[in-house]
């Protein structure tokens, strides 16, 4: 068994690689004193204007268990900007990292005790809490293989979210005089700023990030980590909702919501569903249980899931609940 100086030398050098990677990245990266509770790691940009704070969870060479973690990994209420980086130290070779928001990891962590603690003993008696969690390769998801040596996610929170200089030279009412150059630019400016103030959680298609957004703020509900495949939201009773969405224009007009997956399973116990015009105004938001989206939704097998259009003849079905009028107010 390992003595506590060779664990506090275990997590001095996970440390260090973490600050290597960054600033061979060409962030600034030093380690805070130690015993801080929430954060090992400070990195900021270069200019000093964009900063984050990184928990960093160590794994010795030849500990084959995993990232023993403790239970105040899957605090709630910690900063947007905390990452974790999780470090495999490996004999001869560089480690590897994964590289976590802290909201994800938090979600994956607990996912996995749940499942370990839900299962019975050999002997069919529950098993006993424990005061630590334990994360390893046998539990990863395919996105957890992704962030490994992936520091994307760092990097972009270190960028600058916007240049709000090149956003006032944007002439947005006459978009027609723009260059294709200068519509892209400002159309990633606008997707960077959206990003920095919450309302959306990534850089892709804004649709599925705005929508979760309106939900949750017109509903009271708590978003979900993104790694969550079966639920996006839940409320203060935890009833799970996924949440689907679609923006019609005049080229097209469809209004089939994404694709549902493992419906079978009852990872959700209702659907959301909005449709927004070329304007992301609501068109139309409908709440449906899940035994009633059952008899809606067409199972596609090269989608490898189900599929559904929120059409207007949707709310003629009984249970389905219009919410159009909560989401516009």
């Amino acid at each position: 068994m390992a003595t506590r100086s060779e664990n506090n030398l275990v997590g001095a050098a996970g440390e260090y690689f973490v600050c290597a990677e960054l600033c061979r990245r060409g962030f600034l990266a030093l380690m805070t004193p130690k015993n801080n509770p929430l954060f090992d790691v400070v990195a900021a940009s270069s200019d000093g204007a964009h900063s984050v704070s990184i928990q960093v969870k160590t794994r010795s060479v030849h500990n084959i268990q995993g990232w023993k973690l403790g239970t105040d990994i899957t605090k709630k209420d910690v900063p947007t900007d905390l990452f974790v980086v999780l470090v495999n130290l490996e004999d001869g070779v560089l480690p590897t990292f994964y590289v976590y928001e802290y909201s994800v990891l938090a979600g994956r962590v607990s996912d996995v005790y749940e499942a370990y603690i839900n299962k019975p003993k050999r002997d069919g008696t529950p098993k006993k809490e424990v005061g630590f969690r334990w994360f390893d390769e046998g539990s990863f998801t395919d996105d957890d293989r992704s962030r490994k040596n992936n520091w994307q996610s760092i990097i972009d929170a270190l960028s600058c979210p916007t240049d709000k200089n090149r956003l006032k030279r944007v002439d947005f009412q006459s978009p027609e005089k723009l260059t294709i150059n200068e519509l892209l630019s400002a159309h990633g400016s606008v997707l960077d700023e959206l990003k920095h103030r919450g309302v959306i959680r990534s850089k892709n298609n804004p649709t599925g990030d705005y929508a979760e957004w309106l939900f949750s703020t017109k509903l009271g509900l708590t978003l979900e980590p993104q790694a969550n495949g079966g639920f996006d939201a839940t409320d203060s009773q935890r009833v799970r909702y996924q949440i689907k969405s679609r923006r019609v224009t005049p080229d097209n007009p469809s209004t089939q919501l994404g694709v549902i997956r493992n419906l079978d399973k009852n990872d959700f116990d209702f659907l959301l569903a909005v449709v927004f015009d070329a304007d992301w105004q609501v068109l139309r938001a409908a709440k449906i249980s899940h035994k009633v989206v059952g008899t809606l939704a067409t199972f596609r097998s090269h989608q490898n899931g189900h599929i559904m259009h929120l059409r207007p003849t949707v709310f003629d079905v009984p249970e389905v609940e219009d919410i159009t009028k909560v989401l516009r107010d």
